[in-house]
């Protein structure tokens, strides 16, 4: 008898040593499939199609096609190549449209996972250089001329935000007003950069669209259904592996704590029809804003769509965001 009890421990020992070393895989799988700067081609097992443009779909043949237009756009008004260092060590990019040179405002669009300020953008990037505001469009670290082989999912760039702002308040002078304004990732980003406390007073509003609550929170959505009980172990080695190859805890990335700490107005936009990044986060990071905030859900908007599927409502109440905090 003993040695039949002896055997079954054995193999329950087994399989949960069998059962942990899966999850573990899973965990790197996961880990370097979401956080890497250029994602494999199994990648698209765990991301589905959520990293190509569906052309079927008007609005996102808006988004690609207004891309396009604004890259040349921007390349045509010869933008100032700007250069920084994150805290952390990286050469991060970027490109400054210079506006009315009488004009104070800045506006830093932030874009979102794998994108790019005129991909998330588009023509909102006219509309506010038209009206005679500098525009400045960062390139996210491991994103495309910034240095870095891994994302910094929103809680990395939080630093990098706050660095290019510093760098423009000496690029302009002390007494400019600064418009962060954010899309996916880049919305998270501005979000967590919100709660900081070295966020200099020139920032005077936020605009973030479509951001998630937290990377944790996220992390668990993207799991499917049928799995979704193994999200709490996999993320806790997930985070093993950032503590020691990103050297922060994803834990620790939430924009709806952020949110909490900032006295900066804050516009939040979402897409009615998000299933990447679901609606229902914008309500809990609105929530959780205790400085003056409106809200804007867009009807017939997927991820990273608000501007292009109602651009005249999208511009319209920005503007009307941006003259309720600073004036005409």
């Amino acid at each position: 008898m003993g040695d039949v009890l002896t055997v079954i421990l054995w193999v329950l020992l087994g399989l949960v040593g069998l059962a942990l070393v899966l999850v573990i895989a899973v965990a790197f799988l996961l880990y370097f499939v979401v956080y890497a700067r250029n994602i494999p081609k199994y990648g698209t097992l765990l991301l589905g199609d959520n990293m190509t443009s569906d052309m079927s779909d008007p609005v996102e043949v808006n988004r690609v096609n207004w891309a396009k237009e604004t890259e040349t756009y921007v390349e045509n008004h010869e933008p100032e190549e700007l250069h920084t260092l994150s805290f952390d060590g990286l050469k991060l990019y970027g490109r400054l449209l210079k506006g009315d040179p009488e004009c104070k405002r800045v506006v830093i669009l932030v874009h979102g996972y794998h994108s790019s300020s005129t991909m998330d953008f588009g023509n909102v990037v006219q509309f506010y250089h038209v009206k005679g505001y500098h525009v400045f469009l960062p390139d996210n670290r491991a994103h495309g001329q910034s240095e870095g082989k891994l994302l910094g999912f929103g809680w990395l760039d939080r630093r990098d935000v706050i660095t290019w702002c510093k760098k423009l308040i000496r690029r302009f002078t002390p007494d400019c007003e600064i418009i962060l304004s954010g899309v996916s990732m880049g919305a998270a980003a501005v979000m967590m950069a919100s709660g900081e406390k070295d966020l200099p007073k020139q920032v005077r509003l936020i605009i973030e669209d479509c951001g998630f609550t937290g990377a944790i929170p996220q992390f668990e959505y993207m799991f499917p259904q049928q799995v979704r009980f193994l999200a709490k172990p996999v993320l806790f080695f997930d985070n093993l592996i950032s503590l020691i190859f990103n050297r922060h805890s994803i834990y620790k990335a939430s924009s709806v704590k952020q949110v909490a700490l900032t006295d900066r107005p804050m516009l939040f936009i979402h897409g009615e029809e998000d299933t990447f990044v679901p609606t229902d986060m914008v309500y809990e990071n609105y929530d959780a804003c205790n400085a003056p905030k409106k809200i804007l859900i867009m009807p017939n908007a997927h991820h990273a769509q608000s501007c292009n599927a109602d651009f005249e409502r999208y511009t319209a109440t920005v503007d009307q965001f941006i003259q309720e905090v600073l004036g005409s």
